[in-house]
């Protein structure tokens, strides 16, 4: 006699790889209709698996199923921001990415926040490179400066950046 309970699923294991480095998570469910993965990484692609448990054990993987996850806004800001030229009116910024796993998703522009401290006004601009020239700036003034990437969203700042201009016809 053939028992047809022993093979109805119980759960299933899931194999969730990160396409690019290898790096696997597995979970097991007692459910057998559906689970939810978290703890994903933003726009990353990952090879799904699954097998069906039984009360016998676990039957063979199905073939990969390929995934990618949304983007969402960069988990960590510029680093290194600096001004690279200088003159009583203006101003070269540039600064440093981190690493790729930290862009979650496709960088759109660069948010660049400026405030001249003398007056507090705060001006915003964007740059499509990780570098921006600013001119017609007011000699000897203060200014604080700091960076974002733009994902689908804004990322957190870059740490803030004080430069002081030199006066008019001043070097530096």
């Amino acid at each position: 006699m053939f028992n047809l309970s022993a093979c109805s699923p119980v759960g299933y294991r899931i194999r969730v790889t990160v396409a690019s480095n290898g790096n696997r998570q597995q979970f097991t469910t007692s459910h057998p209709s559906n689970y939810n993965v978290t703890s994903l990484q933003a726009y990353t692609r990952y090879i799904v698996t699954m097998a069906a448990r039984t009360v016998n054990g676990t039957g063979p993987y199905s073939f990969g199923y390929e995934v990618v996850t949304s983007e969402a806004a960069p988990s960590r800001p510029p680093s290194n921001l600096r001004h690279t030229e200088q003159t009583s009116s203006t101003l070269e910024l540039g600064w440093d990415l981190p690493a790729r796993q930290f862009w979650n998703g496709i960088i759109r522009h660069y948010r660049v926040e400026m405030t001249e401290v003398e007056t507090a006004v705060v001006r915003v601009f964007t740059s499509t490179i990780s570098s921006l020239r600013l001119s017609t700036l007011h000699p000897n003034y203060h200014y604080r400066f700091r960076v974002a990437i733009v994902t689908v969203e804004p990322g957190p700042f870059s740490a803030i950046l004080s430069v002081q201009l030199p006066e008019a016809g001043e070097l530096t």
